[in-house]
């Protein structure tokens, strides 16, 4: 997978970050991100045609399908519409379609063009595509906006999988704007490739997406360990953003069955503001609350043992913060062996009976002796 690219992309890529914010408004059990909106106005410009490109993930981020229809619209500071947009998205598991119709253009101008997979083109670009996933698409974009936008809002009526509504107006600039992204989206990847693949109107290319999510890691030190011996896991979380801070960071990782935190648990932490919990006896470490300065990290480790031999493969759940959406999870392996019992060679064994053989005579004669 190629985050990278689809940031890159991403960012010249407004409509599909429209999307996604539609997609989570409305979603009353959804997870609140703040997004800093661009500040206001939002001035005449003009973009040149420019080439670019971006690489579909190997696989489906999500796992499962996953469709958002529905309308998105922009208005300016008179409530005149800007653009009114219908979107069809469909992200399958061999791979995704997408279609969009222009219903309402004003005071701009832009095409999107795509080298793959579309059949069909109108006069904003390509249209009607299929890509597998693993593909890389070259991508051209261009347009103008052709008034000052002193305020206005982003209005978005969807629906998720054809039955889950997603409805919410936002401020094109001048003000934050929060949303709940719900469950089906809480993943950096599906994010950034849905906001990628509906790149109009490009004068809104700087709307900012949600910031990385914290970067997480797991070790094992030993990773080999007899049965009831103690094995240090490490975990190391790591602020991506150089320029914002993560609050609320934390994760849950349920121990593989047979693994168990050591009594006494040597817990050890640098991570400021967070509570662990890793109760001796039990099978579950969790962090919850921990504040990550920009590019900063921190780190904890707790003693863990077991008592039945096997190879172990330790899974952390997602890890999460207030201001992101969900990171990946960590993997860790330990192994454990029988405990060995030291046993003597046969020449050792011959030394030792040699030696008690000695020390018998020694005393029997030191006996003969005193008699």
């Amino acid at each position: 997978m190629r985050p990278n690219h689809l940031r890159r992309t991403a960012r010249i890529a407004a409509w599909g970050l429209m999307l996604v914010l539609g997609a989570g408004q409305a979603q009353a059990q959804g997870k609140a991100v703040v997004l800093a909106m661009p500040a206001c106005p939002l001035s005449m410009t003009t973009i040149p045609e420019t080439i670019t490109e971006f690489t579909l993930p190997s696989a489906n981020p999500l796992g499962v399908d996953l469709s958002v229809t529905g309308t998105l619209q922009t208005t300016d500071q008179t409530s005149s519409t800007l653009t009114l947009t219908q979107v069809d998205f469909e992200a399958g598991l061999s791979g995704l379609q997408f279609s969009r119709t222009l219903k309402q253009v004003g005071h701009l101008t832009g095409q999107v063009t795509f080298d793959k997979g579309c059949t069909k083109t109108d006069p904003y670009g390509s249209n009607d595509c299929t890509w597998e996933w693993g593909e890389t698409i070259a991508t051209g974009y261009g347009g103008a906006l052709q008034e000052d936008v002193q305020s206005g809002r982003l209005i978005v009526d969807l629906k998720v999988d054809t039955t889950v509504p997603f409805q919410f107006t936002c401020p094109v600039c001048g003000a934050n704007c929060t949303v709940n992204v719900p469950e089906q989206l809480d993943n950096n990847e599906i994010w950034a490739l849905m906001f990628s693949l509906f790149p109009f109107p490009t004068f809104l290319h700087f709307v900012p997406a949600p910031p990385p999510p914290p970067l997480m890691s797991e070790s094992f030190t030993p990773s080999t360990i007899p049965t009831d011996s103690a094995s240090l896991l490490n975990f190391t979380l790591t602020n991506p953003n150089a320029d914002r801070s993560l609050t609320g960071v934390g994760f849950t990782d349920n121990l593989p069955a047979g693994i168990v935190v050591n009594n006494p648990s040597g817990l050890s932490s640098s991570c400021g503001g967070g509570t662990i919990v890793a109760a001796a006896g039990t099978s579950s470490v969790s962090l919850a609350g921990a504040t990550l300065d920009p590019g900063g990290s921190c780190s904890f480790t707790v003693s863990v043992t077991s008592a039945t031999v096997g190879s172990y493969v330790n899974t952390t759940g997602a890890v999460t913060a207030n201001e992101s959406l969900a990171g990946l999870a960590a993997t860790g392996s330990l192994a454990v062996t029988p405990l060995t019992i030291p046993t003597l060679s046969p020449w050792g064994l011959l030394a030792l009976g040699l030696a008690i053989l000695g020390c018998g005579l020694l005393k029997l004669k030191q006996r003969a002796a005193a008699v």
